[in-house]
C-alpha cells in the first residue's frame, strides 16, 4: 500500500515562516523550546487533513520523527517541517522516504 501525503501551499507557506522565525531566534544565541514548539498528534492530523488511523500508519512507517511523553504522542515544529518537506520531495516513492528516530 503507497501512503501518500498532501499539503496545501498555504499550509507549507505557514511552517516555513515558523522554521525562518526559529533559524533567526537560534542564530541570535536563543533556543526557543517551549510549548510553541511542540504539537500533539491530533493538531498534526487536523494540519494534514487526515485520520487517526493514518497518523499511526504514518507512525509506523516513520515519516515523522516524534515523542511519546506519557502516553501522548507530540512532534517538534521544526523537526514536523524537515520531515514534511522531506516527504514533498519524495512524494513519488514514500518507501524511499522513511527515517528513524
Amino acid at each position: 500500500m503507497e501512503t501518500m501525503i498532501s499539503f496545501s501551499v498555504t499550509q507549507l507557506e505557514q511552517l516555513r515562516r515558523e522554521q525562518e522565525l526559529l533559524l533567526r531566534r537560534i542564530s541570535s544565541g536563543t533556543f526557543p523550546l517551549d510549548e510553541t514548539m511542540i504539537v500533539d498528534e491530533i493538531e498534526v492530523a487536523k494540519f494534514l487533513n487526515v485520520t487517526d488511523r493514518t497518523m499511526r500508519t504514518y507512525r509506523k512507517e516513520r515519516f515523522f520523527r516524534y515523542i511519546k511523553i506519557r502516553g501522548r504522542i507530540l512532534y517538534l515544529k521544526p523537526l514536523l517541517f524537515e520531515d514534511l518537506v522531506r516527504l514533498s520531495m519524495t512524494a513519488g516513492s514514500p518507501a524511499d522516504s522513511k527515517r528513524p528516530h
